[in-house]
C-alpha cells in the first residue's frame, strides 16, 4: 500500500504489517500515524524531510528505536 501524499523515495514497507499479532498491528497503526502527522506538519510549515530522517522513521516504524529516538531532530535548535 503506497501513501498517496508522500514522494517515492518516502514510501515505506508495510508487507511486515501482514505477519504480525493483532496487538503488534495496532502498536504500528499508531506509530504510523505519529510519522504521517510529523511528516504533513514539516510539509504544512514548508519544511522538506531532512537527509536520514526516511531511515529513522522506518526504524520507528519497525519498532527498533523509540519515539524519543525517532522523534529528536524536532527538538533541536
Amino acid at each position: 500500500m503506497a501513501l498517496n501524499y508522500l514522494s517515492s523515495g518516502l514510501q515505506f514497507d508495510f508487507t511486515a504489517v501482514s505477519q504480525q499479532s493483532p496487538d503488534e498491528q495496532q502498536a504500528y497503526a499508531v506509530r504510523l500515524r505519529e510519522v504521517e502527522n510529523l511528516l504533513l506538519c514539516q510539509a504544512f510549515g514548508g519544511q522538506a524531510p531532512r537527509p536520514g530522517s526516511q531511515q529513522r522513521l522506518q526504524r520507528y516504524l519497525n519498532g527498533e528505536i523509540s519515539r524519543a529516538e525517532a522523534f529528536q531532530e524536532l527538538y533541536r535548535a
